[in-house]
């Protein structure tokens, strides 16, 4: 984290729960798209005009079927696995791409603890969390960091792991514009989690800059 970061965020931010909360109302939407469209009716105040079949956690079938055919990627998050009882979602990564697959993790009241998991929509490889029990619902520390460990088959760090490729498709000065634009995070408990994965990248980029100036200093010398 940057040294702006340190200062800026609420590190010790704990929901008060994540269970019976006007925040819970979305959260557990499977549709990414299902999902936008109605916190932005919400936004504008027409959620009255909102079909009612849009609302429920997931959706047939056919209405899924029928969502990606209609419009790429809106079936996006919809063929995640169901909810067990009392299950939440409290973290969601988006990656915009063909399938925009999703990445959720989830928390789960269970014998006086939360117990946490993650699923993904379309498995590209075994995720792991390296915790999941806590006592109380995290604080915004403790959550950030259970997000940056955890555990993926195709990297050490599966937040960066897609910014390398982006680094790869675009010119350097673009890499901003192009990871914001394919990869999004978002929780409707932690209100500062968009501007942390911000942060990260712009740490990141700061740092492959400094790798690559170092590199033509090299070269010039030599």
């Amino acid at each position: 984290m940057t040294v702006d970061a340190q200062q800026e965020f609420d590190w010790n931010f704990r929901p008060d729960r994540y269970w019976d909360s006007p925040n819970a109302v979305t959260a557990n939407i499977k549709g990414t798209f299902r999902r936008r469209l109605i916190q932005d009716a919400a936004t504008s105040g027409s959620l009255d005009a909102m079909p009612t079949g849009m609302f429920g956690n997931e959706v047939s079938d056919f209405d899924r079927i029928a969502m990606g055919m209609a419009i790429p990627g809106a079936d996006s998050g919809e063929y995640l696995p169901d909810y067990k009882q009392e299950e939440v979602e409290v973290v969601r990564f988006t990656l915009n791409s063909t399938l925009c697959d999703v990445i959720s993790i989830r928390a789960r009241p269970l014998k006086g603890r939360i117990t946490w998991r993650i699923v993904q929509d379309n498995p590209c490889g075994i995720m792991r969390l390296t915790r999941r029990v806590s006592k109380q619902p995290m604080t915004f520390r403790e959550l950030t960091d259970m997000l940056d460990h955890i555990k993926c088959e195709w990297s050490d760090d599966w937040i960066t792991a897609g910014w390398h490729d982006s680094e790869e498709a675009c010119y350097k000065d673009d890499v901003w514009a192009h990871v914001a634009k394919w990869n999004y995070i978002e929780s409707e408990f932690y209100p500062e989690l968009q501007r942390w994965f911000e942060d990260r990248l712009a740490l990141w980029i700061e740092e492959r800059n400094r790798e690559s100036y170092g590199d033509e200093e090299e070269d010039d010398e030599d």
